[in-house]
């Protein structure tokens, strides 16, 4: 399995860091890698984890990168 992180700051002045972690599988279609994983984000949005499990799993790496 491999994982994408994705940085963007390049407006000049920013005042936060914001990072996309993106979990890829083996399966992770062609079409879907790289930049273009963004492509999953105009999906269902009743298909994503809810908001509580989304919350949990960013406490959870931000325990891990403490």
């Amino acid at each position: 399995m491999k994982t994408y992180l994705m940085q963007f700051s390049e407006a000049e002045g920013f005042s936060h860091l914001h990072l996309h972690l993106v979990p890829r599988l083996p399966d992770h279609p062609d079409d879907a890698r790289g930049p273009r994983v963004f492509a999953y984000m105009t999906d269902d949005q009743a298909q994503w984890l809810p908001a509580t499990e989304r919350d949990t799993i960013a406490l959870a790496v931000r325990a891990a990168l403490a």
